[in-house]
C-alpha cells in the first residue's frame, strides 16, 4: 500500500508536467477576448438560469417543442433541466403562505419542497415561464438549487486500528450501545447488499433513501468502529434545503446523539454563515455531535485580494475601465511577475464549473465583479462569461462552465474583472475534476468553507491510513477567513483522520475509500464510544476531549514526499492537520468519570472471632471450606461484580497498565497494516 501511495503521487506529478507552459502576461496571442458592453440586464433571475434560457432559445425552443425532445442535456453542474424542459429553482418569497404558493402552482410550478424559515420553494418550472414566476410581486429571486459536492466492507477499515479503537472495544467494553449516530450523504442505493455481506446491521433508520452509495461507504466505516450504535441516514446531496430537512430529520425523529456529513454547497456564502451553517449550529446548540468533512479543495482553490493589474490608473466613478487595468493580477498578487490568468485543465469528456465569491454580504453586494474564461488550448478563444450586475441588493458571486468534449485534457484560463467598487478577497472554487497547470497561484490555506466553518462543528481533514504521519495533499486547510456580521478568523479542522480504507464496495462504489468523507465518517463513530461511557457530555465537551488528546502532528501534506517526522516537535495546532490525528482510546479515556473516594470508616473494636462452622452463606451455599461469605462480603467491601461498569473502567485500564508492563500510551501511535 505505501508503494501504492507514492506511484499515484508519481502519475499526478507527471500529469502535471504535462502542462508547464509559459505564464499568460508572455503569451499576449492568449487575450481573453471578452467585451465588457454585454453586461446583462439587471433581473431576478440568476444568470446561470438566464443562459440555460438563451441556449433553449437559440435552439428554437418553445414550450410545446420542449415536449418532443430530451433537453436534459441541457443541464450542467449549477442547473438541472428535465427531459420535458423544466428547470429546477429555489423561488425566494417576501412571504410563504397558501395564497402564494397556490399563485406558483398556477404558473406551472412543480413544488418539492417549501421552508418557511427561510421562504424559499424548490421545484420544478417550465422553462417558458420562469420569466412569468419572477415578475410576480411576492417573488424576490429565482436561482438554481444550492446542489452538493462531496467531499470524497466484508472488510473492516484500516482507519480503526490508526485510531486506537479496538482497544476501547476490547479493553474498556465499549461499542457506542445506546448512542444514536445519524449520516448526511448521497444515498444508500445498496443497503440491503451491505447488510447482506455483514457489513451492515438490520434496523438502520431511514429518512430520505436519495440516490448513490458514498452513504453505505460512510455507514459501513462507522459500524466497523462503534458497531453497538444505532445507525440512521438521510440525504442531503440533491440541494441544500433537502440537507436541512435530513438535519431536522435525525435531530427530531430519529433522535440521533452524532450526525456526520460528506457534503458541501458551493453556492453558499464563503464569508459568512449561511443557511446550512446556521442549521449545522442549531443543531449543536441542541446537543447533538456535528462532525463533517473538511473538504478536499486544497489543491484547486484561490484566495487572494484583488490587485489591479496597473494601480496607476485613475477611474471615473461608473467608468468601465480598460479591459487590462481592471483585471485582477494574480501573479503580482502572489508575489510574483504579472499575470492575470490563472489556468486550469479539464480531462477528457468532463465539465467543471469555476465559482468566484468575494467577501461582500449574500444579497446586498454593490462592489461589481465579473469572470471570464478562456480556452488555451485552442488560442485564447473566449468560451464563457459571468457578468451579473451588484449594485446592493445581490449576491457576491459569478460562475462559467469549461465543457472539454475531446479525449485530450484541454487547458482553460479564469480572468477576474472588476467592473466598478472596490478592492474585495476573491476565492474561488470548482465543481468537477481539474488539474492546476504548475500549481499555479493555488492557495491551500482557506479551502474550508460552510457548515464545516462553523464554530462548534468537528471538521475533519484526511491522512492516508498507511502513512498518517502526513496529511493529504487535497484535505482542505485553514484558517477560515469570515467577514460578516464581523470579521473573524476561525481555527479549522480540528483533527484528522484516516482515509484511503477498504470498504465493501456495495452497489460499484469503490472499495478503497479516499478523501475526508471517509476521515469523517472514521471521526463520527469516537464520540459513540465517548458518549456510552458518559452520556452527560456536552458537544463542546466532546469536541474538547477530542482534541486536546489527539496525536500533536506537523503541517506537512503528502505532497512533501513524506520528509517530515509524523510527530510534532510541540503539541500545537496548525492549518493543515488541526490539534492531530484523533485517537479514540485517549479520547474516551480522558472523559470517564472517576469514582467518588469513599470517607474512611471511624475505628471500631474487633469483634470475637466466630467459630467458622456457625458462618452462613449468604443466599444459600457455601464457599470453600464452609466458609458462608466472599472475602470482600466479610471484609465489608463491595464486589466487583456489583459495581456500576463506569466504575470498573479506571480499575480495568489499572489492571491492564500492570500486566502489560508500562503505562497507557500518551502521544505514541501504532500503525496498522492489513494483508
Amino acid at each position: 500500500m505505501r508503494t501504492m501511495g507514492y506511484l499515484i503521487l508519481a502519475l499526478a506529478a507527471a500529469v502535471i508536467v504535462d502542462f508547464q507552459t509559459p505564464s499568460l502576461a508572455q503569451e499576449t496571442e492568449l487575450s481573453p477576448g471578452y467585451v465588457k458592453e454585454n453586461k446583462k440586464n439587471d433581473s431576478k433571475v440568476s444568470s446561470q438560469i438566464t443562459k440555460v434560457i438563451e441556449r433553449m432559445n437559440s435552439m428554437g425552443m418553445t414550450r410545446g417543442k420542449a415536449e418532443q425532445r430530451n433537453l436534459s442535456t441541457l443541464s450542467t453542474p449549477l442547473v438541472k433541466v428535465n427531459s420535458s424542459g423544466m428547470v429546477e429553482v429555489y423561488i425566494y418569497l417576501d412571504t410563504l403562505n397558501s395564497t402564494n404558493l397556490a399563485i406558483l402552482k398556477g404558473h406551472g410550478v412543480r413544488i418539492e419542497i417549501t421552508n418557511e424559515k427561510y421562504a424559499i420553494v424548490q421545484g420544478w418550472i417550465p422553462v417558458g415561464a420562469i420569466e412569468e414566476v419572477a415578475s410576480l410581486g411576492f417573488v424576490i429571486k429565482v436561482k438554481p438549487p444550492g446542489y452538493g459536492k462531496m467531499r470524497a466492507g466484508s472488510a473492516t477499515t484500516q482507519g480503526d486500528a490508526v485510531m486506537n479503537a479496538p482497544d476501547v472495544r476490547t479493553m474498556l467494553g465499549l461499542d457506542g450501545t445506546g448512542v444514536g449516530i445519524g449520516v448526511i450523504s448521497d444515498g444508500v442505493d445498496s443497503l440491503i447488499v451491505s447488510q447482506a455481506t455483514g457489513d451492515l446491521p438490520e434496523g438502520i433508520i431511514i429518512g430520505t433513501p436519495g440516490s448513490g452509495n458514498e452513504g453505505i461507504a460512510m455507514l459501513e466505516i462507522i459500524h466497523d468502529v462503534a458497531p453497538g450504535a444505532q445507525l440512521a441516514f438521510s440525504e442531503g446531496f440533491s440541494s441544500s434545503l433537502a440537507f436541512v430537512n435530513s438535519i431536522n430529520f435525525l435531530v427530531n425523529t430519529a433522535g440521533v446523539d452524532i450526525i456526520v456529513d460528506d457534503i458541501g454547497f458551493l453556492s453558499e456564502p464563503y464569508f459568512e454563515d449561511g443557511m446550512v451553517a446556521q442549521e449545522a449550529a442549531d443543531a449543536v446548540a441542541q446537543g447533538v455531535v456535528f462532525v463533517t468533512a473538511a473538504g478536499n479543495a486544497a489543491d484547486e482553490h484561490y484566495q487572494g485580494l484583488y490587485v489591479d493589474t496597473d494601480p496607476s490608473v485613475n477611474r471615473a466613478p461608473g467608468d468601465p475601465g480598460g479591459l487590462v487595468s481592471d483585471d485582477h493580477d494574480f501573479g503580482l498578487a502572489a508575489g510574483q511577475s504579472s499575470d492575470t490568468g490563472w489556468r486550469f485543465a479539464v480531462p477528457p469528456f468532463s465539465t467543471v464549473v469555476a465559482i468566484l465569491q468575494w467577501n461582500d454580504p449574500f444579497g446586498a453586494s454593490s462592489n461589481d465583479y465579473d469572470l471570464f474564461l478562456s480556452n488555451v488550448t485552442t488560442g485564447g478563444v473566449a468560451e464563457d462569461s459571468s457578468t451579473t450586475i451588484q449594485n446592493g441588493d445581490d449576491d457576491p458571486m459569478e460562475t462559467v462552465t469549461a465543457s472539454n468534449s475531446t479525449p485530450d485534457f484541454v487547458e482553460f484560463a479564469l480572468f477576474v474583472n472588476r467592473f466598478s467598487g472596490d478592492p474585495r478577497i476573491l476565492e474561488i472554487y470548482f465543481i468537477g475534476p481539474v488539474v492546476i497547470v504548475e500549481n499555479q497561484f493555488n492557495v491551500p490555506g482557506d479551502s474550508v468553507f460552510g457548515h464545516a466553518a462553523v464554530p462548534g462543528v468537528l471538521t475533519v481533514g484526511a491522512v492516508p491510513w498507511f502513512d498518517p504521519g502526513f496529511v493529504e495533499e487535497f484535505s482542505s486547510q485553514g484558517p477560515v477567513t469570515i467577514s460578516f456580521p464581523t470579521p473573524e478568523l476561525r481555527d479549522k479542522p480540528e483533527v484528522v483522520a484516516p482515509d484511503g480504507v477498504s470498504i465493501s464496495g456495495a452497489g460499484g462504489f469503490t472499495t478503497t475509500f479516499f478523501g475526508t468523507s471517509a476521515s469523517a465518517a472514521h471521526a463520527a463513530a469516537v464520540p459513540a464510544l465517548m458518549l456510552q461511557a458518559n452520556p452527560s457530555l456536552t458537544p463542546a465537551q466532546v469536541v474538547e476531549a477530542i482534541t486536546s488528546t489527539a496525536t500533536a502532528m506537523n503541517s506537512g501534506t503528502a505532497s512533501s514526499l513524506f520528509s517530515k517526522p509524523f510527530l510534532a516537535e510541540t503539541a500545537q495546532l496548525n492549518d493543515s492537520s488541526g490539534f492531530g490525528l484523533i485517537n479514540a482510546f485517549e479520547a474516551v479515556k480522558a472523559i470517564i468519570p472517576s469514582p467518588s473516594p469513599s470517607p474512611s470508616p471511624s475505628p471500631s473494636p474487633s469483634p470475637t472471632p466466630a467459630n467458622s462452622s456457625s458462618m452462613q452463606s449468604s443466599g444459600g451455599g457455601n464457599s470453600g471450606g464452609g466458609g458462608g461469605c466472599s472475602l470482600a462480603a466479610a471484609q465489608g467491601t463491595t464486589p466487583l461484580s456489583s459495581l456500576p461498569a463506569y466504575l470498573l473502567i479506571p480499575l480495568l485500564i489499572a489492571l491492564r497498565m500492570a500486566i502489560r508492563g508500562r503505562g497507557i500510551r500518551e502521544g505514541k501511535h501504532k500503525q496498522a497494516y492489513r494483508g
